[in-house]
């Protein structure tokens, strides 16, 4: 054998090791990148997942504060131009216009929102992220109808009954002397005998009309 051959013998015995090396090496770095690739996209996935969630969890609040303001504030303030409108034909017209505004936010628009939010939800449950993507626009844009509508009402409601309020704290101290009258006339009733009818038919003619202006 020549010395050549004896070389190139020697050069490819001590090559393979350093080959087989770098050959591993390459598939440990072709290994931990496409395990880094997947743990990439199962992250994204991840945090798409958790955002829809997140969506649907705001939705929810943002509905049941709305529907809540209407059950409660807008409620009372529906039933106290009930019943103003009972004593003053100045307050008919804007009880019916906001009852009627009422009843259409409280029926159709609360309902409508209630059902695309659960649809949604039943799109994410179900992992159909397509429909669920449509479906959040519409959904979106529906709860944004209903909540500016309930925040319209409050706002007017709050506009027609902000003189009635204002006249109601005025009363307040009246209120609070004619107390102060009766305990008097109560503590001396009996030295008030003779006339104590009238003062009767005063306080209850009094009571009467602070029931009805409550």
């Amino acid at each position: 054998m020549h010395n050549c051959d004896i070389f190139i013998l020697c050069m490819i015995t001590f090559s393979i090791p350093t080959l087989l090396n770098l050959a591993a090496k390459v598939a440990i770095i072709v290994v931990a990148a496409l395990l880094f690739v997947t743990i990439i996209i199962f992250l994204i996935f991840f945090l798409h997942r958790a955002s829809f969630k997140t969506n649907i969890s705001n939705m929810k609040k943002t509905y049941e504060e709305k529907n809540n303001l209407l059950k409660t504030d807008c409620q009372n303030m529906i039933k106290r131009l009930s019943s103003l409108s009972s004593f003053s034909s100045d307050f008919k017209d804007t009880y019916n216009n906001r009852n009627s505004q009422f009843h259409y936010i409280s029926i159709e628009l609360s309902e409508e929102a209630n059902k695309e939010i659960s649809k949604l939800d039943s799109f994410l449950r179900g992992k159909n992220y397509k429909a669920f993507k449509v479906q959040k626009e519409n959904t979106k844009n529906i709860l944004n109808k209903f909540t500016s509508k309930v925040d319209e009402l409050i706002s007017s409601l709050y506009d027609d009954l902000k003189e009635d309020e204002e006249n109601r704290n005025r009363i307040i101290p009246i209120k609070s002397k004619y107390r102060d009258i009766k305990d008097f006339y109560l503590s001396n009733k009996d030295s008030l005998k003779p006339i104590s009818k009238s003062f009767d038919d005063y306080f209850s003619n009094l009571e009467e009309l602070f029931f009805k202006y409550d």
